[in-house]
Order: structure tokens, then sequence, then C-alpha cells
């Protein structure tokens, strides 16, 4: 089967689907929407995956209506390419493009803000979303909340969704001793993980705010923070003014196949997102036995249990974060060990991508079948 995957730009969730996609014998292309930053180039999808053409726009794509002048190039590419199936998202710009064409089954991306974010913010995104979904052929989502919203929004019945977390590779992450705390000379510290992008909407600023408060209080502890963004500059501007540059040990984008080492070198992981499904790095994090702090968002309690596995703070709040942080720092060993063998035995039991990723490939049957009986 020939596959369009439709993105608004690359990034390390695409190539985690693209990856696996590249194992199966489907013929896999890959669209997006705007050009993208290095990591492309970094990080390239897996050989098996045709990267051939070129993006619709070189500038950013922020709006739908931005999208609409690209429809005449986007229904060219898909004419000349006659997928059997587009996967697209999000919703609002390459899921709406798909489902305006119309030419091939739309298996309508999720990928969580557009749904808990952006259409709960404006009515016209939400709009476009439920528009997008009645037109779809089936939904692909990685969490309950994302699930039910969209099946509010547009009424779809919730046997056109496929939900399950986008998961991880357990064998890559998993619990161990990383030489990196050693490097750093951080051994007798405690280290705070965070992936995040340094963008608004995954709550930088917090992050360094109440790192910044909590390590006022707590001498030990110290700041992970690999990555980029937008928020670079901000980022660097606020570790030099507050002097805390010594703390913090940001090392840039690191590929993946590193990223093991990174949750192995952390005692806690850290998210102050404003918007979150089934977060990857913090399923990453649970595989890896880290108790984690996150935001109060629907979504992270399906993972996360105040005092059980970790502990939940009111997203935008530095001072609620902070505590949450010297709550982790004097969390006993023991109870810590503990924590690390409840979190990866949930992940072994719902979050395995070898077991979920044929519930996607399901949904490309379902997806077809629909479209064929209308």
């Amino acid at each position: 089967m020939r596959i369009l995957h439709f993105t608004r730009s690359y990034t390390v969730h695409d190539k985690r689907f693209l990856d696996a996609l590249a194992g199966t014998a489907h013929e896999v292309f890959l669209l997006c929407l705007h050009r993208g930053g290095s990591l492309m180039g970094e990080f390239p999808p897996a050989a098996a995956i045709n990267t051939s053409i070129p993006a619709l726009s070189q500038e950013p794509v922020t709006e739908p209506e931005d999208c609409l002048p690209l429809m005449p190039l986007f229904d060219k590419i898909v004419g000349d390419l006659k997928p059997d199936l587009i996967q697209a998202g999000p919703l609002q710009s390459c899921g709406f493009m798909a489902a305006l064409s119309g030419k091939s089954p739309l298996l309508a991306m999720s990928w969580g803000y557009d749904i808990l974010y952006d259409a709960a913010r404006d009515e016209k995104m939400r709009w476009i979303a439920g528009w997008t979904l009645k037109r779809a052929g089936h939904l692909l989502c990685d969490c309950l909340t994302v699930k039910k919203e969209a099946c509010e929004i547009s009424g779809i019945p919730s046997e056109d969704v496929t939900q399950f977390p986008w998961g991880i590779d357990l064998e890559s992450f998993s619990p161990g001793k990383a030489k990196l705390r050693e490097k750093l000379g951080w051994e007798d510290s405690f280290v705070i993980l965070t992936m995040r992008s340094w963008e608004e909407l995954y709550g930088t600023e917090t992050v360094l705010e109440a790192f910044r408060l909590a390590q006022k209080q707590e001498p030990r502890l110290r700041l992970l923070m690999p990555g980029d963004g937008s928020q670079r500059e901000m980022l660097r501007a606020f570790l030099s003014k507050n002097k805390i540059d010594e703390f913090v040990y940001c090392p840039g984008l690191v590929p993946n196949e590193t990223l093991p080492e990174y949750f192995r070198t952390a005692d806690a992981y850290l998210s102050c997102s404003h918007c979150d499904g089934s977060s990857i790095s913090l399923l990453e994090a649970l595989a890896s036995g880290l108790p984690a702090l996150v935001s109060e968002l629907p979504g992270n309690r399906e993972w996360i249990t105040p005092a059980v596995n970790g502990f939940l703070a009111k997203a935008g709040d530095a001072g609620d974060f902070a505590s949450g942080l010297m709550l982790l720092s004097q969390l006993p060993k023991e109870e810590r060990n503990e924590i690390a063998l409840r979190n990866r035995r949930m992940v072994e039991e719902r979050a395995d991508w070898k077991r979920n990723f044929p519930k996607l490939l399901d949904s490309y049957g379902k997806c077809i079948a629909k479209k064929r009986a209308k």
C-alpha cells in the first residue's frame, strides 16, 4: 500500500512513526507543510522512507486560512502520487488540507494540542477540527482525553477512533546508570530532567523559575535540559541573570539513540506543559523508572497518581512546581525504588510500541473500508 504521511514539519514524533513503517511492506512518502529546522539533516527517517517531495511552503504556516493558497500544489502532489491512504495531522492544518482534497482515504492524526489547546481556545479552530474529523475515515490519537474531546467536537462515534499511547521502545528505555552524571560532576546531586521543546506551550519559563526557586532551598538540585526552541535566547538570559548557569546543562538537540543515557542520568522527570495528551517523553521517563512531576492536566492524570508514582502541579504556577521538586528531592530511596518498579510495570502493560504499532496498521484497514462504504 502507498501511504502519504503529511505533517506540519518533521519532528522526532514523525521519525518514530516513519521508522516503524519503514519495517513494513508499505511504500511510505513524507510530505511537510513547511520547512522545519535542522532535524531532517541531523536525524533523518529510515532510508526506506521517501523524503524527495519538497515542503509545500518555505515559511511557517500557522493559521488554517494560510493553508488554502497551498491547496493547488497539495492536490497536484496527491494526484501524481495517488496514495492509497493519507495519514495527516495536526487537524487544523495538514488534516484540514487532506480533508479538503478528499482524493484519498484520510487517517486523521491528532497531535494532542490540536484538540486540547487549539480547539479549546478558538471557535474557528474547534469548528475546523470537527469538520476535518467528520470527513476523515478514522482518527488516531494517543490518550482517552483526546478521544473523548474529539468525539464531542465532531460527533463521530468512538468506533471510528483508534486510541493508544504513541509508545516507546522498552528495550532502549529502561532503568540503569549513565556515565554522563560522572562527566558532569553531578555524582552527589539530585538531577532533574526535562525533555520538552523550548516553547511557550511547554512552559519553559515555568521550568526555569521553578528550578530557581527550588535550587535556592536545595543546593543539590541540578537541571538537565536537552533540546532547543524559539525561547532559547530567553532561556540563556534567564540562566545568566539568575546566576544558575553552573547548575543547568543544555546539550542542545540529542540523537534518539542517546536519549536513554539522559533519562538514566536523572533522578526525576519534570514537565510544565500547558497541554498534554500521552507525552512520549513522560512515558520514556516512566519506563526508565523515574518519578515524575508534571502539569495537572487530564492527559497526565491518565499516567500519574500523586504520591503514588509522582506528583502533579498547576500549569504555569512556578511556586507549585518548586514545591513538587522539593517533594521529589526528599523521597526516601526505598520509596523511589518502589516508584521505579511501579512505573516500569505500567508502561510495559500500556505503552509498548511493539505491541501498540499493529493497532496503527489495523486502523488503515478501518479507514479504507469506511471510504469505500461511502
